[in-house]
Order: structure tokens, then C-alpha cells, then sequence
């Protein structure tokens, strides 16, 4: 990470909400997303930031050399990056202590607390988006 940067959680939906607020125009009503223009312009935020940012793979990819399921997940404000295939764990990683990604702590009991309220958070997001995919309990 760059000394003196922030780091921001960002959605997809946030692009357009951010767009238009960098071109001076407001957001529609019926616009999904948050602004994060002011992490550019440095000026307060203009209402609540995402906590976490969804991550999906949804349709198999047929690529030889990639994960050829789908999955569900989520990287956190707080650093944590977690995914699932439907009904089981599969990756847990503190990106604070681990940027590389090295150690899965998904079987470690030690981050089962950690790891309950981060599938809780993930449950939050597949109803939030009306998605159907079975996350584990644990």
C-alpha cells in the first residue's frame, strides 16, 4: 500500500454514481451505488461507503486453467477477503497480515469467529442482489 493512500472498497455499481459526480452531474434517485468521487477531489464524503466489496464468479468460465465453478464472495473495509463455492468454504485470508494471499485460514478454528460473521456479512450481500447461491452456515 502507498504511503498516504487510503484504501477504498469499491462495487461495480459505484462507477456510475462516481462518474457522474466527477462530471458535476447529480445521481438519479433510482441509481444503486455510492459516490466515491471525493476520494479523488479530497472533499467529505457525501454519504455512507460500501463495507465490503462483492465478488462473483456466476457462469463457469470453460477456460482451461481457471476455477471453473461458481463462487460467491466478499473483500472487506477492514481487510479481510473471503470466498465460497455453494455450501462449503473455500478461501479466508487476512489481507492485513497476508497481501499475498499465501495463508488460507479457512479451516483454522482460530478465525472461525472472524469467518461466521464474514459469511453473515456475504449472506447480507446474495440477498441483497436477489441471488440464489447457497452459502455455508460456517
Amino acid at each position: 500500500m502507498n504511503v498516504g493512500r487510503r484504501p477504498v472498497i469499491s462495487n461495480h455499481v459505484d462507477i456510475a454514481p462516481t462518474t457522474l459526480s466527477l462530471c458535476g452531474i447529480k445521481k438519479p434517485d433510482w441509481m444503486k451505488g455510492s459516490d466515491l468521487s471525493h476520494h479523488r477531489i479530497n472533499k467529505p464524503a457525501a454519504g455512507p461507503e460500501p463495507d465490503s466489496a462483492y465478488l462473483q464468479n456466476v457462469v463457469p468460465t470453460g477456460h482451461p486453467d481457471s476455477i471453473n465453478t461458481p463462487y460467491r464472495g466478499l473483500v472487506t473495509r477492514d481487510g479481510w477477503k473471503y470466498v465460497c463455492f455453494e455450501n462449503r468454504s473455500w478461501l479466508l485470508f487476512n489481507l492485513n497480515e497476508d497481501t499475498f494471499e499465501e495463508a488460507n485460514l479457512t479451516q483454522n478454528n482460530k478465525f472461525r469467529p472472524e469467518r461466521k460473521k464474514i459469511i453473515g456479512r456475504l449472506k447480507q450481500w446474495v440477498a441483497d442482489v436477489d441471488d440464489k447461491f447457497a452459502i455455508p452456515e460456517d
